[in-house]
């Protein structure tokens, strides 16, 4: 898989990133998927569709990578392979890369695992067989003839088995023309056994000129595009923002005619005062004088200004000629 370690300085990343963008310069992630594949019970068929690649594309070579283990089967394995598009889809044009089954030795290489002609035997051991393999395949439409190189290597050992299969081998017509499709098919006949395990997964095109360097593009490219910025502090809080304007007026409340005030002033003095009478006029009209402060709080007179003395005496005279 392609490494993942952060381009440190900002000219660094300048620097890639006017390599990148040189003429010719490119390598394209097709497929970049490092969980295991889905497994879906006794055959399972995962796979990855891409833009298809023919002879005439930019990036006419493609090139595979993936880790599989077959580790506690007795009765299963896998197959892998390039297909111009999934099996319901396509014109079923196919090449195999790599075949390995648990109960026979042979690890199978190659454009087909059906013409001897066109594999490699690789007779692994028991111990082998518990390991997890690194499988690559560089498959070149370009070229003339056509090339397709594979090769697995024990991850956990020194096993490494390789072969290079050209178009002029061709005697089954496994020569395919275009190819947008990548699968794998995973066998576990046994249901208490474990089935194979694919992962890390990376197929990439790339042109000719990129055959000794894409790997380092790849490289350069996935830097620039995972590149995580770390949030630094918080910073100050800023100034308080300008006040705004000003609402605007509500209505006045409705007006209550002067000598409404002062009627109602000496009618709450009198029910405030009814257990406790004043002793004179004076005494009524000073405690009137206090009331009326307090609704002059909220009122709204009609008259705009009015002599509420007179008022309330006018008030008070009539209450006491008229009691």
């Amino acid at each position: 898989m392609l490494t993942r370690k952060l381009t440190t300085t900002l000219g660094a990343l300048a620097l890639a990133f006017a390599f990148l963008t040189t003429t010719s310069m490119a390598v394209t992630v097709l497929v970049d998927h490092s969980d295991a594949l889905a497994w879906e019970g006794h055959a399972t068929y995962p796979g990855f569709d891409f833009d298809p690649v023919t002879a005439q594309s930019d990036e006419n070579i493609l090139h595979a990578e993936f880790d599989v283990s077959i580790a506690g089967i007795s009765d299963g394995g896998i197959f892998s392979r390039w297909l111009d598009a999934p099996w319901n889809q396509g014109n079923n044009e196919w090449m195999n890369m790599f075949s390995w089954y648990a109960w026979d030795p042979v690890m199978a290489l190659g454009s087909t695992i059906w013409s001897p002609t066109h594999r490699l035997l690789g007779n692994t051991d028991a111990t082998q067989k518990t390991h997890t393999w690194h499988c690559s395949a560089t498959l070149d439409l370009g070229s003339t003839p056509k090339t397709h190189s594979i090769t697995v290597s024990d991850t956990e050992g020194d096993g490494e088995y390789s072969f290079t299969w050209t178009s002029n081998d061709i005697e089954d017509g496994s020569n395919p023309t275009s190819i947008g499709y990548i699968e794998w098919e995973l066998q576990s006949a046994i249901g208490s056994e474990p089935h194979p395990a694919v992962n890390n997964v990376l197929v990439v095109s790339f042109s000719n000129d990129e055959k000794s360097s894409w790997r380092a593009i790849a490289d350069l490219q996935s830097q620039i595009d995972n590149i995580a910025l770390t949030p630094g502090p918080q910073g100050p809080q800023g100034k308080a923002g300008a006040d705004g304007t000003a609402g605007a007026d509500g209505t006045n409340a409705p007006c209550v005619p002067c000598q409404d005030v002062a009627t109602e002033a000496v009618d709450l003095t009198c029910l405030i005062l009814g257990e406790n009478p004043p002793a004179n006029v004076q005494d009524l009209r000073d405690a009137t004088q206090v009331i009326v402060n307090s609704l002059m709080i909220s009122a709204n007179l009609c008259e705009g200004e009015c002599d509420l003395s007179y008022e309330i005496n006018a008030v008070i005279d009539a209450k006491l000629n008229n009691p």
